[in-house]
């Protein structure tokens, strides 16, 4: 829970977790990613391997899914949020702006 945590101290409007939105449990990566588009939200995660998935890249190819991911998920905690961290300002920079086919 650190990287939510560090989110939430940092991020200008409220964090939610997967479990306050899907409740706990497994959530698949295609649901989270087509609520958090839906919403306008913008996501956050560890799991690089949704850019292979033919679901999950149909989704980010729609150019409207904001998804910030570390590209190593066995990083420690501590690792994770010094990741995110340092890329900060690039994520505020980017987040607002969701890709158009245009913008790529």
């Amino acid at each position: 829970m650190a990287v939510p945590r560090f989110f939430r101290d940092v991020w200008p409007v409220e964090v939610r977790y997967l479990d306050d939105v899907f409740g706990d449990g497994k959530v698949e990566d295609s649901r989270w990613m087509r609520r958090c588009d839906d919403e306008g939200w913008v996501a956050v995660c560890k799991d690089d391997r949704i850019r292979t998935r033919l679901g999950e890249r149909r989704l980010m190819s729609r150019g409207t899914l904001r998804v910030f991911c570390l590209a190593n998920g066995n990083l420690r905690r501590e690792e994770q949020v010094a990741r995110f961290q340092t890329n900060l300002s690039a994520i505020v920079e980017q987040a607002p702006k969701p890709q158009t086919s245009s913008s790529r």
